[in-house]
């Protein structure tokens, strides 16, 4: 109810919206809104005012003035302030400027800097944290590979200013020292991008990579070593056989040298294109006039639209030394023939210069890509860097052996010839499978030995299987002697996770165990017994969801000796395409803006940039870095990262 010196009829000063942004409602409007009258303490009889001034200044709009107490009500904080005439409006203000929300459900921030330089917002919603800004910017510069003068730019300073006023930009040489101090973090977690000198013979590349392997404590847990079929590199391997302990590596080191699938496939697929050059002659003669210059390219693209026929896919010109960007040439190519050929007829130029394919062109070039394309899904597979590849290296070479003796059948003499060629390559390098790809695929449940004997059967007959799949038994038989905890009989095994239990010093159980060692070994031994209960044990059925590395995490518990030789087989990289991509971007590291970077800044920024791709960033609270503080557990020498062994120039 009214107070009683307040009864009459009073007019209601009403809230209106500011100029720049929504505001919200005032409790003035919400009493109209819902047929509330607002309280007579608000509101001042007309006649009593008499005949005022009008107030001219928006801040009334968020107050409801009471010209008897000469006070004004703010409409949010509910606090009454002085409204006198000589009073002024700069408190009132003040207090709308705090207490005004800036739109629906928002209000003004408030920032203020702690004494670490963190700005706290607020209304507690977040905080800026300048540290973390500059890290993000060296992050971006690596990232999309800006030049470090980026920093330096002016309007990109302005930029920055814009979003955040408190964020003090930093020089050139500063963003510098943070990408540096970012790697030599990251280098804790990662293997290094390490600078070797020339001459890159096999004595220079083992010595490099041996020094690697010391400075990170790896000498002792290495596996296989994956290159490329390089003269030097087979030397360098060779060496470096004889500077690792033999004993802990698999078997001696017999099997150190992994061969990259990704080259000789290459090889293979070369020595096949070299014969059908000719073939594809005149579609790459069209394809490099059309893409020749953007004039041409876009009558191209013109008569595409014209023909109602969709231009997904530019056309790429091939580089003759790549026969995987021939492929991507010939499948662009194939899908815009009626291009080609409405052009034939409208293009005098491109007419008289005779280069338009004819039918049969097309037809062997349709060919050809078919046959191609099995060759370049196997690399994108094998290129993978995210799943394992081992189990896949022997069912996927196979299925290439078996694709090239279906093409020797062909009427086309030059694909017969394309043929012979490839057999013969594949047959230098691929007659003996690598025996711990072979292994890998036993590994894996899905196929067993099962695998092996029906492809050996099927490519050089069943005689030849029985002996390869007898041969990679005993292999895995040796790998379980070495794999095996030496309290069971097994020989002390120091790579990967086969670290062993050993006898404690009690002279009692020292006699024990000199005792059980003299004593006569079964042949039914547990490790052989494991052997046959997994390779005895119903195949899982077939899927490609299956997750290898999860199921001998888990499914593997009951053959604990076959789950260690699964840890360290399975993830071995059959190829080396992932690792030399980072060299395909130095063009681009080291350009005209970059010229001058000193050869531990250009490591750091190819680094950061391939681990920030991969998702491989991380804290010492990462998962990745409990991975990798497991690899090197037993390693109690810290690791010097200020001094680097191999040399810069």
């Amino acid at each position: 109810m009214a107070s009683p010196e307040h009864t009459s009829s009073q007019p209601v000063v009403s809230s209106s919206a500011v100029a720049g942004g929504a505001r919200s409602t005032s409790p003035s409007e919400q009493a109209q809104g819902t047929g509330i009258e607002p309280s007579a303490s608000a509101t001042v009889s007309a006649s009593a005012r008499g005949t005022k001034r009008r107030l001219t200044s928006s801040v009334w709009d968020e107050f409801i003035k009471d010209d008897v107490k000469h006070q004004a009500q703010c409409m949010y904080c509910k606090k009454w302030l002085s409204a006198g005439s000589k009073g002024g409006t700069t408190h009132l203000k003040t207090c709308d400027a705090k207490c005004a929300p800036v739109g629906l459900k928002q209000q003004k921030l408030k920032l203020t800097e702690n004494v670490d330089g963190s700005v706290n917002f607020g209304n507690n919603d977040g905080v800026f944290d300048a540290a973390l800004a500059r890290k993000e910017l060296a992050l971006m510069i690596c990232v999309h590979e800006y030049p470090l003068s980026i920093v330096e730019h002016a309007l990109f300073r302005k930029f920055c200013k814009t979003l955040q006023p408190l964020f003090k930009m930093v020089c050139r040489n500063t963003i510098g020292k943070d990408i540096l101090e970012m790697h030599a973090a990251q280098k804790e977690l990662m293997v290094r991008f390490a600078y070797v000198p020339c001459p890159h013979n096999g004595e220079v590349i083992c010595q490099a990579l041996y020094e690697c392997l010391v400075d990170w404590h790896l000498e002792g847990k290495v596996s296989t070593i994956t290159l490329d079929n390089c003269t030097s590199n087979d030397k360098a391997v060779e060496e470096l056989t004889d500077k690792l302990n033999t004993t802990s590596v698999m078997l001696n080191g017999k099997y150190l040298h992994m061969r990259c699938c990704a080259h000789v496939l290459n090889l293979i697929v070369k020595d096949g294109m070299n014969v059908l050059e000719k073939g594809i002659g005149r579609v790459r003669d069209s394809v490099a006039y059309w893409s020749a210059t953007p004039k041409r390219h876009e009558r191209f693209e013109k008569m595409a639209k014209t023909l109602n026929i969709a231009y997904s896919r530019r056309l790429n010109l091939d580089c003759k030394t790549r026969w995987n960007s021939t492929y991507i040439m010939l499948d662009i190519a194939l899908q815009y023939i009626p291009i080609f050929e409405k052009l034939n007829k409208r293009e005098k130029l491109f007419a008289k210069e005779n280069c338009c394919p004819t039918d049969e062109d097309w037809n062997f070039a349709r060919e050809l890509c078919d046959r191609l394309k099995v060759f370049f899904d196997i690399t994108v597979l094998f290129s993978g860097t995210k799943y394992v590849t081992a189990n896949l290296f022997f069912p996927k070479i196979s299925a290439i052996r078996l694709s090239i003796r279906k093409w020797y059948t062909s009427d086309d003499p030059l694909i017969k010839k394309m043929s012979e060629e490839m057999k013969t390559k594949f047959e230098k390098y691929w007659k003996d499978v690598h025996g711990l790809m072979a292994v890998a695929t036993v590994l894996d449940p899905r196929y067993k030995l099962h695998m092996l004997q029906a492809l050996f059967g099927s490519l050089y007959g069943y005689e030849y299987a029985n002996r390869e799949v007898e041969r990679i038994r005993n292999l895995m038989v040796d790998l379980f002697e070495e794999y095996r905890p030496v309290e069971d009989g097994g020989c002390a095994s120091n790579h990967g996770s086969t670290a062993a239990s050993t006898v404690g010093t009690d002279e009692a159980l020292q006699i024990f165990s000199a005792y059980m060692s003299s004593q006569l070994v079964v042949s039914a031994s547990r490790v052989q017994t494991e052997l046959d209960l997994y390779l005895e044990e119903p195949n899982i059925p077939m899927t490609t969801e299956l997750d290898i590395i999860g199921w001998w995490k888990f499914g593997g518990i009951k053959y604990p000796t076959l789950q260690r030789m699964a840890h360290d087989i399975l993830p071995i990289s059959v190829t080396t395409v992932a690792s030399e991509s980072a060299f395909s971007t130095s063009g681009r590291v080291l350009s005209a803006h970059r010229g001058s970077l000193a050869p531990n800044m250009a490591e750091a920024l190819m680094c950061i940039q391939a681990w920030s791709r991969a998702n491989m960033l991380g804290d010492c609270n990462s998962s990745l870095y409990d991975d990798f503080q497991y690899v090197l557990a037993d390693e109690e020498e810290p690791m010097d990262e200020d001094v680097s062994i191999l040399t810069e120039e």
